[in-house]
């Protein structure tokens, strides 16, 4: 693992008795979180409930990328459709840049559940953090190498400087690498540059780098534009899994009621989203959070998560793709260890919501 990640994650087991310390209360269901860092502010004031009718158990998921991302498309389906509010749930999302910080935010209680890739798991509970992934929210990872239009080839790549995710060693630095290595391009061949999400495109648009990893709703964005693609990273790196719900162990236990719900709503968005008949009203509500997006975009996305299935239509992950994209890791010295998946991935609370 690199010096810098190494620390970040080494710094969080200090974080961890801090807060077991000064917080070791759990939120009762129902109980209304903190904002997150970085929420940027409190949500709305929900309606008041009517008389003899509980108040809808509040819950924050924390995430790391903007703007509308495939993997939480059933979520926006949950809430678009009233099937949040059916199961007496308020959900609310906030976008936190750095993984590190939504974990904190996670332990501290003040996000209930983020939503994060397999690897960024790992790396936290093989730190100390006593968390769960609790279902899978998307199997195949909808990131692709994204290059300037006067690039033709990987081997123009050489001498280049490149971008990957956030951090060295987080998931879309380790892929990238691995997709690199897959086309001829080594360590040594080109540099690699890491930067936020949010910074990629307009590194590109600058060329400040010749390449990039990007979400494919920034990848939709730069095609029209005239970027080139050059590929999904499951076209070279075969059988992994993206990403999941990860909560603090003891929120769950304490919250194992608004969990199950949860999750049952979740369910229920992910089959109306898998229904055919249902396409327009689903692009609808994913356009309402990528407004840039033409129809014609959003159509590719849709054919991406329902028709090939990048999402998980049982919201249970890939065992064998966790297993595969962590080792990867392992092998590049971003995941020091691996930590046993029976200690960390729960389907317990998945099984009672699918019954």
């Amino acid at each position: 693992m690199t010096r810098a990640l190494r620390s970040s994650w080494t710094l969080l087991g200090l974080v961890l008795v801090l807060v077991a310390a000064c917080n070791p209360a759990v939120p009762a269901p129902g109980a209304a979180p903190a904002p997150a860092p970085g929420a940027g502010g409190a949500a709305s004031a929900p309606a008041a409930p009517q008389p003899g009718q509980a108040a809808p158990a509040k819950l924050l998921l924390g995430k790391t990328g903007s703007g509308a991302e495939l993997q939480f498309w059933p979520v926006y389906v949950a809430k678009g459709q009233g099937y949040f509010a059916q199961e007496g749930l308020e959900v609310e999302e906030t976008t936190v840049g750095a993984a590190f910080t939504l974990t904190q935010a996670l332990i501290a209680g003040d996000a209930q559940l983020v939503g994060f890739t397999v690897l960024s798991m790992a790396a936290a509970i093989g730190a100390g953090a006593p968390l769960k992934m609790v279902a899978a929210t998307q199997d195949l990872p909808s990131i692709r190498v994204i290059a300037r239009p006067e690039i033709n080839a990987w081997a123009d790549l050489k001498g280049k400087v490149i971008s990957s995710g956030n951090t060295n060693g987080d998931y879309f630095d380790v892929v990238m690498r691995m997709v690199l290595a897959a086309n001829g391009l080594n360590e040594g061949d080109y540099t690699m540059r890491t930067m936020p999400g949010a910074a990629r495109v307009p590194a590109l648009e600058a060329g400040q780098v010749a390449a990039a990893l990007l979400s494919d709703y920034d990848s939709q964005i730069m095609l029209r534009a005239g970027y080139k693609s050059f590929g999904f990273v499951q076209d070279y790196v075969k059988d992994i899994q993206y990403g999941g719900y990860l909560v603090d162990g003891a929120w769950a236990r304490a919250n194992e009621d608004v969990l199950v719900r949860y999750l049952r709503a979740l369910l229920r968005s992910t089959a109306w989203l898998f229904d055919p008949k249902n396409k327009e009203e689903a692009s609808r509500l994913f356009n309402e959070r990528g407004p840039e997006l033409t129809p014609d975009q959003v159509d590719i996305l849709y054919d991406q998560a329902v028709t090939r299935q990048f999402l998980s239509r049982t919201l249970r992950p890939n065992m064998k793709g966790i297993e595969t994209i962590l080792a990867i890791a392992h092998e590049q010295g971003a995941l020091p260890e691996i930590p046993p998946l029976d200690n960390w991935v729960d389907m317990s609370y998945l099984d009672k919501a699918s019954r």
